[in-house]
């Protein structure tokens, strides 16, 4: 795909996950899956990543298990299409996944595969040259995936990252600005209601003030109708920071007036964590037993899978504060609320050690894959070099099947030495790489295409027999001679056998190539299986 598809495949896609972000998730899936057919093979899988993406999104609003398969398939893409940075995309998304999924399903819970996820989608956003809207969208799903893991050192970075980035890069009118700003908020507001828990008030009020810095931002730019349904969110975390600092007035009429209207707009508006604020903040104005009501409520309204979030959390250690005052049973549960949420900031800094270790080992692990696929890369090209090539046949000669057919061809570029002596090296370079991109094109996702020599190639296939290999050459030869740009014609020669015989049947499709060759060139020929 060339630049400008790519830039406006991008911009398609941004625009379809906006309108699944604005409440339109439904509508969405339908055009993504659609599109994805189109810009395929007919089937999901063979799209591009970036739309699998969009796709992803749109599950993730009311089928999590469908999501997170679809997060398997967005991993599957990326990495066919060597996408960094929808690599990161779709291993944060499936973390977050995993963990919402663990959440309602003991089975389904593996703090481990999460932090791994995650860890390995930050290590593919640091290899990977994407800016703009692919970065800022990887950061946003690495940080959405550590918040919930109360990892909130790890996650505001990417946060901010994802902010500064779509600040640089959208225009005035662009709703991901303040997105990002509401995250942020939400993040601060929920890290402030952890260290009271703990008793940190400082730092605590200190959060809440970056909540409200964040809010009141959000605020300024949230503007027009396609951004409404975010209005009074905002507007809403806005007033529960607002009601944690000195001077709070007006803080709980609005909050009361608010909490009613985001509530109605469904939980993925995260209403329940200004209920804390507005607990305490009638509290200080005498007003106990609203505020217990206030408590009451949220608490009945959680459902049961969610008792164990942090959000549910500060609301029962706000409830056990409001029954405290005046009792001394209350104040004995405090006590031991109270060591209860030590003991859970503890367990918090340990997966925040956790998640560091891992990050270090993600970071040199993707490094080393890095330089693996350099090494074994034709930098004229971009397909495998001989270097992949032969650990590739090593690989079938040491396999478990060592019956299992694969297929080799070998490719030679008709009366390339002209070509070069005609028309220039760097006319002929650009025809290498163009056959190159051809062979690949045609090639199927588990067979290996290779530049082993000058104007040579060769395709491994995995499992191919004599018809299949004979169809690969087929396809290959007519992609070539219908190239937009004129390139010059290959000569094809094919043979098909067992593994554990690959290296007689590279021999056997070499000498066919030579058989082609002298049949003519601009054709192929491919021997009989040996089933030796």
């Amino acid at each position: 795909m060339d630049v400008a598809a790519d830039d406006s495949l991008t911009r398609e896609v941004k625009h379809l996950v906006e309108q699944a972000q604005l409440g339109h998730a439904h509508e969405v899936r339908q055009t993504v899956e659609s599109r994805l057919r189109e810009l395929g093979d007919g089937t999901l899988l063979a799209g591009p990543a970036a739309m699998h993406f969009a796709r992803t999104i749109s599950l993730m609003y009311d089928d999590d298990a469908a999501a997170l398969a679809a997060a398997d398939d967005m991993i599957r893409a990326a990495e066919r299409d060597d996408q960094q940075g929808w690599r990161a995309c779709a291993l944060a998304t499936r973390g977050h996944q995993r963990l919402v999924l663990g959440e309602h399903d003991p089975v389904h819970y593996d703090i481990d595969a999460v932090l791994a996820d995650l860890t390995a989608a930050e290590a593919a956003l640091d290899l990977s040259a994407d800016g703009g809207y692919i970065a800022s969208c990887a950061h946003v799903a690495i940080a959405i995936g550590y918040q919930p893991l109360r990892l909130y050192e790890l996650a505001v970075p990417h946060q901010e990252a994802a902010y500064q980035i779509s600040l640089a890069t959208e225009g005035p009118d662009d709703p991901a600005p303040s997105m990002w700003l509401l995250n942020l908020t939400l993040l601060h507001l929920q890290w402030a209601l952890e260290l009271y828990r703990v008793g940190l008030d400082d730092e605590a009020e200190q959060h809440s003030a970056r909540a409200y810095e964040h809010a009141t931002a959000a605020q300024e730019r949230l503007r027009g109708d396609a951004v409404a349904i975010w209005q009074a969110p905002c507007q809403l975390f806005r007033a529960a920071a607002h009601s944690d600092g000195a001077d709070a007035r007006g803080a709980v009429e609005e909050m009361q007036r608010l909490l009613p209207v985001v509530r109605a707009l469904g939980e993925a508006h995260e209403h329940v964590l200004a209920v804390p604020y507005l607990a305490v903040a009638l509290l200080r104005e005498g007003r106990r037993e609203e505020s217990l009501e206030v408590i009451e409520e949220a608490l009945a309204d959680v459902r049961v899978n969610d008792r164990e979030s942090p959000t549910y959390l500060s609301l029962a250690h706000t409830h056990t504060l409001l029954l405290s005052q005046g009792s001394e049973e209350a104040k004995a549960a405090m006590e031991y609320g109270d060591a209860l949420a030590a003991a859970a900031w503890r367990q918090r800094l340990r997966t925040l050690n956790s998640a560091e270790t891992m990050r270090a080992y993600s970071q040199l692990r993707e490094e080393h894959h890095q330089v693996t696929r350099v090494a074994e890369t034709d930098a004229l090209t971009g397909v495998a070099n001989r270097r992949a090539f032969d650990r590739y046949v090593q690989s079938f000669t040491s396999s478990e099947d060592p019956h299992r057919l694969v297929g080799v061809l070998f490719l030679d570029l008709d009366n390339f030495k002209q070509v070069n002596d005609t028309l220039g090296h760097t006319i002929g370079d650009t025809m290498l790489w163009g056959v190159a991109q051809a062979i690949a094109a045609n090639a199927r996702e588990n067979d290996l295409v290779a530049r082993i020599g000058g104007d040579e190639f060769a395709v491994l296939l995995p499992g191919a027999g004599t018809e299949d290999t004979e169809r690969a050459a087929e396809r290959i030869i007519l992609a070539v001679r219908e190239a937009s740009h004129q390139l010059p014609t290959v000569s094809i020669g094919g043979a098909s056998g067992p593994g554990q015989d690959v290296r007689a049947t590279i021999v056997r499709a070499d000498n066919a190539m030579y058989v082609a060759k002298r049949g003519g060139r601009n054709q192929h020929h491919v021997v009989a299986a040996s089933l030796a």
